[in-house]
């Protein structure tokens, strides 16, 4: 999600530009960022203000799936963490630890588990592959721009690449579910599948190109993330559950009443593949106030977003001498955010925080971001 680089309208520059555009990589010096914390999540049910309860009670349960849309109960999570992070004049090296995770949940199977069964009524519960998986991966990147004088405009042309370290994936490849409760009988099967491994590698390239022209207008486009994950050989776990309450009468135990069966097997090494982003950016420099805007579209499902686009118009305000003030108003395909964010600057050092709110102004938004940042320029 674009918007943990982006939130409230700072366009990284520097170190920080590796994964977003390189071109930007270009310093005067050394810039040493020493903590960037970039972490978002989302639901698309409730507020988090109702969301977070002590217990769940009945009125709970009701106001959840009142607010749940058809296809379920939906959240995702981003991390990013910089654990170092340098640049000097047009090269920049970074190494981040990042994650991403999805959990999906139908919404016949909360009905199940929030209400009870209902007589005579079937649940048919299915999902996707890519509907709960999570991963965990170093990403270790380098970058190098190249400035152009193309008349009176200045041209930058940067390259990346990446590095992966994978740590940890798990996802669900297959749930099904069926059962039914009659006056007679009450009969269920599930079948659950999951793969996982602990170990992986891979590469990514990222490329960029910027344009800055007379009179304070800027231009940029990047294509990044080119690559995937190649997970080494993990298992692939099986769980399946069945139950016939014809066979109550037969048991000696109420734990025999679900036959179940679980296996472990080795699977061998697969892929994931990058998101691969395309973003293109505006800005405008017009003294004390910036404005600009920013569309990226990505080409691949992940684990914390589907293929699609996304959208952001901001403006900051530079007047002050300690302080820039900038906002951000996005489209996603969670909902609109908004997006305020703090800059403090002293000589050689500046850190800003930013808060994400998206569909809806915390704490009545359903998907929250933060980033903190701080950096020694020298």
């Amino acid at each position: 999600m674009f918007i943990l680089w982006l939130v409230g309208g700072f366009i990284p520059e520097g170190p920080q530009a590796m994964g977003w555009n390189p071109a930007l990589i270009y310093t005067e010096g050394w810039t040493i960022n020493l903590l960037t914390l970039e972490a978002e999540i989302f639901n698309n049910c409730l507020p988090y203000s109702e969301l977070m309860v002590d217990k769940i009670d009945e009125p709970f349960k009701q106001k959840l799936l009142q607010s749940m849309p058809l296809d379920g109960f939906m959240a995702t999570g981003e991390l990013s963490g910089h654990i170092l992070c340098i640049a000097y004049k047009n090269v920049g090296f970074a190494v981040k630890l990042r994650g991403s995770g999805r959990l999906y949940l139908a919404k016949e199977l909360l009905d199940l588990l929030l209400i009870g069964n209902e007589l005579n009524r079937t649940y048919e519960i299915h999902s996707e592959p890519m509907d709960n998986q999570a991963n965990l991966y170093y990403d270790v990147g380098i970058g190098v721009s190249v400035p152009f004088e193309l008349g009176n405009k200045q041209l930058k042309v940067g390259v990346g690449f990446h590095i992966y370290r994978g740590l940890y994936y798990i996802g669900v490849e297959r749930f099904d579910f069926i059962g039914r409760t009659t006056e007679n009988y009450i009969y269920g099967n599930g079948d659950v599948s999951a793969k996982i491994s602990e170990s992986g590698s891979g590469y990514g390239m990222d490329f960029g190109i910027t344009i800055k022209q007379p009179g304070g207008w800027e231009y940029g486009v990047s294509i990044t993330e080119i690559g995937n994950l190649v997970w080494d050989k993990g298992e692939q776990r099986e769980w399946t559950y069945e139950l016939d309450s014809f066979a109550l009468d037969m048991l000696d135990s109420l734990e025999e009443i679900w036959l179940t069966e679980y296996e472990v097997t080795e699977v061998d090494e697969f892929t994931t593949t990058l998101p691969t982003i395309c973003r293109a950016y505006a800005k405008y420099d017009a003294g004390d106030w910036k404005f600009g805007t920013v569309l990226d579209y990505q080409l691949y499902k992940t684990a914390a977003r589907p293929k699609g686009g996304e959208g952001i118009a901001f403006t900051i305000y530079e007047g002050w001498r300690w302080i820039d003030l900038g906002v951000g108003v996005g489209y996603t395909y969670k909902g609109i955010a908004f997006i305020p964010t703090i800059r403090v600057k002293l000589p050689h050092f500046y850190c800003n925080i930013s808060l994400c709110s998206v569909d809806g102004i915390y704490p009545w938004a359903k998907g929250v971001a933060i980033t903190l940042e701080s950096t020694i320029v020298l």
